[in-house]
């Protein structure tokens, strides 16, 4: 698969992640979706498996997408895009394992 490939794929994972969670506040539909309770398991087991640096881009790029360009003062692009790379690819490991 592709990068451009996983990088969606893991956008629409956070997507209907996020999605479950704000669900579940009002309607507590986890705890009648035994599918849905582990999608979500598979996702948090999958953001805790990276290290630290890893787990702020994938939580900064795809989960809370609201700073553009956060990465600007911590990394050069090509540290950034390489990192970023390691953590696509990781997250969606770990993820299609469980």
């Amino acid at each position: 698969m592709g990068y451009k490939r996983k990088q969606t794929k893991l956008t629409n994972i956070a997507r209907i992640y996020l999605h479950s969670i704000v669900s579940e506040k009002y309607y507590s539909s986890i705890t009648h979706n035994p599918r849905l309770s582990s999608f979500i398991y598979s996702v948090e087991i999958a953001f805790q498996s990276l290290d630290a640096p890893l787990r702020q881009i994938i939580n900064n790029d795809f989960f809370y997408q609201a700073y553009p360009g956060w990465w600007k003062l911590i990394y050069t692009r090509s540290n950034y895009q390489r990192l970023k790379l390691q953590a696509v690819n990781k997250f969606l490991e770990v993820f299609h394992e469980i």
